[in-house]
């Protein structure tokens, strides 16, 4: 969480020097300092530091943190895409799109596996630990306790959801951690959604408002939770009946909508900055700050010495989808010159994208990022915080945004395609993101009266060079069932100028491509566990 005057519980939590241990095995979060079960959990103060102990789960290393270029963040899975590579080899993100990924977690591989499913873990068990004792709290009445448990729950159902979007089946994990939890089967992804993940998030809307004001700003609303739903239905309606799944999200980011809560911020590349991380399209954002230093900061914003981080890299394909400034492809655009491509592109383009030879801080020389050590010739530009004076690295303060109400507009436009509905609400909520930046409007430019299968494109399309490295395209690919597409467009990719491909090596192996391995060291340390099939 954010340490502000809004938000300052964690404070406490420092105070107290409560923490919570990264044991090795993932099933465990026993608190440290000898604060146990037993202990605890008798105060509304202990409320509050477990609460917030479920919260600062999310600013590990591995899921939202990614304090150094080594961590295996989850905005890395760009990399698993059509978007982006990673600039060091080897830390083995490309090794999943040219199928020498293997589940050895050992050295800089668990990087890739071992790491972030650890990182989940902890997080649900730090959930699990609250919802086993919050009702023996003192001081609380029905109602808090009931809160406490839907935030708690909304949490561990975001962590659920990264398992299952990446493992498929994975251990579900509902108790209190202890021995006789640490050895246990894999439910089926399916399962997880229907005994879990939608009555757990369907119980939490239901309790939780639809914003915080004051000292709880940044706590999971309502509005979180039916966009987390709402993502989580488009996601799982393959494995079930997909009218019903699409209906499902479609009344849910309908309700998001009619809340009133939120909607665009007018200035899209400033919209990823500390100054305006707490506007109104933010519905739920995982909170750092850097003056509290540890734990609390974050490492995706950094440069170094006036350069952008280098480790994620745009490929070619991913900067060639940014439309020109009249609504067209760059092949279509009389506005394109491949001499100056940076030019005429849509807003978004170059509030994601770095170039070479571009000029991105005053008062310092035009950028060196050719291919080579860069590879690409391309870095990321979006959360990345120029500073002229030197290094920012592992120290920032920007929140990773979790769900915009940009996504929201989106998700309800495909969910309303899906349902069969192609009117002029879907053409409204595609505009209003279009018109943020000031690009055309669907019927300007493609026209009206559009099909399902044209306005699906279009949708696609949008939600690639709107959410660029916001860590929604390896799960998009996956569930539109395009995974293949992408990684023919990856085996292409060509270094700027069109000369030598970026990949050796890219192959789809089917499964193998859209389901990571489970870590070898938790199958060796879990008797239950059995590995994928495909693995």
């Amino acid at each position: 969480m954010k340490i502000t005057a809004r938000f300052n519980i964690l404070v406490v939590m420092l105070m107290l020097s409560l923490n919570f241990s990264c044991s090795d095995d993932f099933l465990t979060a026993e608190p440290e300092f000898g604060l146990s079960s037993e202990t605890f959990w008798e105060t509304t103060r202990d409320a509050e530091l477990g609460l917030t102990g479920c919260y600062d789960a999310l600013q590990e290393n591995w899921l939202y943190a990614q304090r150094n270029q080594n961590d295996g963040a989850l905005r890395e899975r760009e990399c698993f895409t059509d978007n982006s590579m990673n600039g060091f080899l080897y830390q083995r993100f490309n090794n999943i799109k040219n199928g020498t990924l293997n589940a050895d977690d050992s050295g800089v591989g668990a990087i890739v596996t071992l790491r972030p499913w650890r990182a989940l873990y902890r997080a649900i068990g730090r959930t699990n630990v609250l919802l086993a004792n919050i009702d023996r709290v003192e001081g609380l009445d029905d109602n808090e306790k009931a809160s406490y448990k839907a935030q708690a729950k909304v949490i561990r159902a975001l962590m659920y959801w990264n398992l299952t979007n990446a493992w498929d089946d994975v251990p579900l994990i509902t108790q209190e951690p202890d021995l006789d939890v640490a050895v246990t089967p894999k439910s089926t992804a399916l399962q997880i959604y229907n005994t879990l993940l939608v009555p757990d998030l369907e119980e939490a809307i239901a309790l939780l408002p639809d914003n915080w004001q004051g000292n709880d700003y940044g706590k999971v609303t309502s509005n979180a939770a039916r966009a987390l739903l709402a993502r989580i239905h488009l996601f799982f309606y393959g494995y079930h009946n997909v009218a019903e799944a699409a209906q499902r999200a479609a009344d849910l980011t309908a309700d998001i909508i009619a809340s009133g809560q939120h909607e665009l911020f007018p200035d899209y590349p400033s919209l990823f900055t500390p100054e305006n991380e707490d506007q109104s399209e933010i519905i739920w954002s995982v909170r750092f700050t850097s003056d509290l230093g540890g734990n609390n900061t974050e490492g995706f914003s950094f440069s170094t010495n006036t350069r952008p981080q280098a480790n994620n890299q745009p490929l070619q394909n991913f900067v060639d989808a940014f439309y020109c400034t009249d609504g067209l492809p760059i092949d279509q655009s009389p506005l394109y010159n491949p001499d100056t491509y940076w030019e005429n592109r849509d807003p978004r383009w170059d509030a994601t994208i770095i170039y070479d030879g571009e000029q991105w801080l005053e008062n310092r020389p035009p950028l060196n990022i050719a291919p080579g050590a860069f590879r690409t010739g391309y870095l990321i530009d979006k959360y990345v915080i120029g500073n002229n004076q030197g290094i920012i690295s592992g120290n920032g303060g920007q929140d990773w945004y979790i769900f915009r109400y940009a996504d929201v507009l989106l998700m309800r436009a495909e969910a309303l395609l899906l349902t069969g509905n192609n009117g002029q609400e879907v053409y409204g909520h595609i505009n209003a993101v279009r018109g943020r930046v000031d690009m055309p409007a669907i019927e300007d430019v493609e026209g009206a009266g559009l099909g399902i299968a044209a306005l699906t494109d279009i949708v696609r399309h949008e939600r690639r060079v709107e959410l660029g490295f916001e860590n929604t395209r390896f799960v998009d690919l996956k569930r539109w069932g395009t995974m293949a597409e992408a990684y023919a467009r990856s085996a292409d990719d060509r270094k700027p100028g069109g000369v030598n491909p970026v990949l050796s090596g890219v192959s789809y192996k089917g499964e193998r491509s859209v389901i990571l391995p489970l870590p070898q060291s938790e199958i060796d340390r879990n008797s239950a566990l059995e590995q994928h099939p495909a693995w």
